[in-house]
């Protein structure tokens, strides 16, 4: 029996110091993302998932085998061990700091993943994070309908794209094709802010897929594509819940960075890699 995490990601949320400073945050984040072409974010976006990718990768195979449950102490050494691969990646479009990857890190609390596992398997409804009173002033300047529209359209086609791929980069081609023609409306008529949301979703989501075929079935090419294949054709219900809830934590842990301090870059790939990997100890998936 092979187990595998469960990656509930969550997200950074403020403190009461930080309150008082919210709107200012979202409105320096919208400032910040303005001077940025839509290009540039692809980049960047781009970046955060690779990283994702190499990091859960890491994960799965180095820190997830050393964990028999989640307490206090297992969840600090996979936070600190996210901080590490983060300060030490090459990155070329991001800039991450040692004082804003920490900040990042430090401001994922553990006790409220549900909020994230909450939004992810109920249609990306954004009133469920209306609860969490540092993302409030986000939430109100966003077109959250369009955006959960968005989600639940990738969530609802990928099934058939993979059945109907005869390779990863195959399914990739397809997908973002898909993806590129839904937010080709968004550049036209949604923010910036709001098409970095989107665009995080679906390259997360696309991150998600691939190390999660690359762990589940082994070899990067030949048989593994077909054995996921048969995988997601007998039990997406199992597998859906996993790469959702990475791309909707990356989400909301970008959209808390903006309020919190760090910014949605270092936030963002906190929320997707970080707390992300602390509540899976509680699943598995059996038979695969």
């Amino acid at each position: 029996m092979k187990k595998i995490i469960v990656l509930a990601l969550t997200a950074a949320f403020t403190s009461a110091i930080l309150m008082g400073c919210e709107k200012d945050n979202v409105k320096s984040a919208r400032q910040s993302l303005s001077r940025y072409s839509f290009d540039d974010i692809d980049l960047i976006i781009q970046e955060m998932s690779t990283f994702h990718a190499d990091y859960m990768t890491y994960f799965l195979n180095s820190i997830y085998p050393t964990i028999e449950r989640l307490d206090s102490l297992s969840y600090d050494i996979i936070r600190e061990s996210i901080c590490d691969k983060m300060l030490d990646y090459p990155f070329k479009h991001c800039s991450i700091s040692d004082s804003l990857c920490y900040l990042a890190i430090s401001n994922i609390p553990l006790s409220l993943y549900y909020n994230i596992i909450n939004f992810s398997q109920s249609s990306y409804d954004f009133s469920l994070l209306n609860e969490i009173e540092s993302l409030k002033d986000v939430i109100v300047t966003l077109n959250t309908d369009a955006l959960s529209d968005f989600f639940v359209s990738v969530d609802s086609i990928i099934p058939s794209f993979i059945d109907n791929s005869d390779s990863f980069d195959d399914f990739k081609d397809t997908y973002h094709k898909y993806v590129q023609q839904n937010l080709f409306a968004m550049k036209n008529i949604q923010t910036k802010e709001e098409y970095f949301y989107a665009k995080l979703f679906s390259e997360m989501y696309l991150s998600s897929i691939y190390y999660l075929s690359s762990y589940l079935c082994g070899q990067d090419k030949g048989p593994r594509w077909e054995k996921f294949k048969g995988m997601v054709k007998e039990a997406w219900e199992i597998t859906r819940p996993i790469v959702a809830s990475d791309a909707g934590g990356a989400v909301v842990g970008a959209m808390a960075g903006a309020v919190t301090g760090p910014g949605i870059v270092a936030t963002g790939m906190a929320g997707a890699c970080g707390a992300s990997a602390g509540y899976c100890v509680e699943q598995l998936i059996n038979g695969i």
